[in-house]
């Protein structure tokens, strides 16, 4: 009965301990000029010019190509 009460005291510390913690959310304004995009699950400030991009079709990765835009990951 003791081992149990211990066990249960110590995984309820940890897991109070666990949820517990103290996150911030960052909400900082991008360094640089922004765009602002308006969607259909609302709006997003993005850069104008991004150091990193990434492909998600082919198609889009030949038009990068054909800027002299290097991506940074495309798909398999």
């Amino acid at each position: 009965m003791n081992k149990l009460f211990i066990i249960l005291s110590i995984s309820i510390s940890l897991l109070l301990a666990g949820c517990g913690m103290n996150q911030q959310k960052k909400e900082g304004s991008p360094n640089g000029e922004t765009v602002t995009l308006t969607h259909s699950l609302g709006t997003i400030d993005v850069l104008k010019n991004p150091q990193r991009v990434v492909v998600l079709d082919y198609s889009a990765l030949e038009n990068l190509d054909f800027l002299g835009i290097k991506p940074v990951a495309i798909p398999k």
